[in-house]
């Protein structure tokens, strides 16, 4: 087609990597997923295996190319991959020399807990994030300490994994991060767009084993699959990712995207720069300060950023342990269908954590359980404490009921819990017809014409706010009781003492 583009997009999630074949003109052409293996090997330690993982990709990868009609065939290849995950490779092959250390991964939580708020303050003035386990900085630590000190003098890489399949697809020709993965790790300086050497030196991690630092649109030559001669233009973070879709096709400025974790992200004003945002979110409990997009001769943009720890893993280890096996058996509910009366409220830290960048620990609870609970009213609760533990961090971070939020994520394509969210959350959503999010979002970057999108609103049940508002209350008093909300900092009760709860 005349003035079409194509990308074929890799966007390697937490449990699954998906190829989606975008047209500037046709949209989402196709869309495939294929699963991998995620490893526990001890409590509190999340991994995968490299070599299955570039194993699934290249197989399906070469799969699809050969099967391509001339017509559909890509001009560029785009990557968005989970953030904080790392490992290490060999140069030249790229085989992995560790597992893949999850972002979900907490095994140097000991680490995190012999710092001091000097430590702390510090690495966030230079990064703007809080550091905590979840950072690849930690991880890089470890690895270096268990892993590179027994190599005996074996060369090696380590990065994030889009600097990974960069060095794999091209062949070890190129070893480099995009800005806003790279933003992630707890290496980057903000104020500069550099490695940081003493940040480097902290974590004792060696600054010459970190990829070069690219722009998000940087063109990237030299790719080999099989037959296929490519090249990459569009590698970004999967929320950034998320965040460039919103406001690219639907002019939004703030993304939600519900999957393992669920993250909220905002797009901060053109005007305001690094030190501008660290003046004004201070205190550790402030939203997390990351590079939302650096594009080629244009100046950063950035985002603030909440993580929360429980979502889409949480619902899965509730569904197992209630044997609850078909969530698509929700979706033709509606809020009339049944009295929310009679479901728990649900305090839904199953992980532990609220934040992923929280130091505190959480406790999960279900309150007004009764022989009566059926296993879909579990669901339920569990569907409106998220939203609730969302709605809280909404509320203080002082974004309007007003301003609207893109959704997505695999979760969005059940109405019910679409409808739960608006409500829990006491606002309107927007949904768009494509849920990948992620992986479209880091496609427009080689797009030089953004297509049309047609989204949804799900609006709030205005017969059914009074109730949601009353067990939104219910569940803050609730949370307020909890002794570990009472023993942890100031957050919660700026939240519950601002709405009168107590």
């Amino acid at each position: 087609m005349t003035g079409e583009d194509i990308v074929l997009s890799i966007d390697l999630g937490s449990t699954a990597l998906k190829l989606i074949l975008f047209s500037s003109t046709r949209k989402q052409i196709l869309c495939e997923e294929h699963p991998f293996g995620t490893y526990f090997p001890k409590e509190g330690w999340v991994e995968h295996d490299g070599e299955e993982i570039w194993g699934v990709l290249e197989k399906s990868l070469s799969k699809l190319l050969d099967s391509l009609k001339k017509e559909d065939y890509p001009s560029f290849l785009s990557i968005s991959t989970q953030r904080e995950s790392v490992l290490l490779w060999t140069i030249g092959e790229g085989k992995s020399l560790s597992p893949i250390i999850s972002w979900q991964d907490n095994r140097t939580e000991k680490f995190i807990n012999d710092l001091d708020n000097r430590e702390r303050d510090f690495i966030r003035e230079r990064t703007g994030l809080w550091i905590t386990t979840y950072s690849s900085a930690t991880k890089l630590n470890y690895l270096v300490k268990e892993i590179c000190e027994k190599m005996k003098g074996q060369d090696y890489l380590m990065g994030t994994l889009e600097s990974w399949l960069i060095y794999k697809l091209t062949k070890g020709q190129h070893f480099v991060s995009d800005y806003s993965s790279a933003s992630r790790t707890a290496l980057l300086n903000l104020k500069t767009l550099e490695w940081d050497p003493e940040l480097c030196d902290f974590f004792d991690v060696p600054i010459d084993k970190l990829p070069k630092l690219i722009e998000n649109d940087r063109e990237i030559t030299g790719v080999k699959v099989g037959n296929h001669n490519l090249s990459i233009k569009g590698v970004v973070g999967d929320q950034q990712g998320a965040l460039y879709f919103a406001k690219k096709v639907s002019e939004v400025n703030s993304s939600l995207v519900y999957g393992t974790g669920a993250f909220l992200l905002n797009l901060t004003s053109e005007e305001l720069d690094f030190q501008d945002l660290l003046d004004s979110f201070k205190g550790e409990n402030s939203p997390l300060i990351t590079l939302a997009w650096k594009k080629v001769n244009e100046l950063p943009r950035f985002a603030l950023e909440w993580s929360f720890s429980n979502c889409g893993q949480s619902l899965e280890w509730l569904r197992k342990h209630i044997n609850y096996k078909d969530l698509s058996a929700l979706n033709n509910l509606n809020l009339e269908q049944f009295n929310l009366l009679n479901c728990p409220l649900c305090l839904p830290f199953f992980s532990g954590k609220w934040l992923l960048s929280s130091r505190e620990s959480w406790n999960s609870s279900f309150y007004s359980i009764s022989s009566q609970s059926k296993s879909e009213d579990w669901i339920i609760s569990y569907f409106e404490g998220l939203a609730f533990s969302i709605r809280a961090v909404l509320e203080e971070a002082g974004i309007k009921e007003s301003e609207n939020i893109l959704v997505g994520g695999g979760l969005t394509r059940n109405n019910l819990f679409s409808a739960i969210q608006s409500n829990g959350l006491g606002r309107s959503l927007i949904i768009s017809q494509w849920i990948q999010l992620s992986g479209i979002g880091v496609a427009l970057f080689a797009l030089q014409n953004i297509p049309k999108c047609d989204t949804k609103e799900v609006s709030i049940d205005q017969n059914k706010s009074p109730l949601f508002k009353f067990r939104y209350k219910q569940w803050s008093k609730l949370s307020w009781q909890n002794e570990k909300f009472r023993n942890s900092n100031n957050l919660w009760e700026k939240i519950i003492l601002k709405n009168d709860y107590c």
